[in-house]
């Protein structure tokens, strides 16, 4: 468990990176992020919508394991490391990954 986060961390060090040197709303960036890292998704709103959702479920007291584990079961095509992905990149771009 300590190299998935350790590699959930990395994708997060990528997207902020990614994000404080790119133009563009956080939404265009979050999606750009995506991409980078891998994490395939077919509806950029729902994404979007997802994202922002990781916040909230953070906000609520859930840990980020949990928060991987609920986007890993409301999309299983996604890979535990690509949820794990996503929710970093979520946190980096509209959470301030602080939570």
């Amino acid at each position: 468990m300590k190299w998935f986060l350790v590699g959930a961390g990395v994708a997060a060090v990528i997207a902020m990176a990614a994000m404080a040197h790119a133009d563009g709303s956080s939404d265009e960036l979050f999606l750009r992020a995506l991409s980078e890292a891998g994490v395939e998704y077919s509806d950029p709103q729902e994404a979007i919508a997802t994202g922002k959702a990781v916040c909230e479920s953070l906000d609520e007291g859930n840990s980020i394991n949990q928060t991987v584990r609920g986007v890993k079961n409301a999309n299983p095509y996604l890979s535990e490391t690509k949820a794990a992905r996503f929710v970093a990149i979520a946190r980096a771009a509209y959470c301030g990954g602080v939570n």
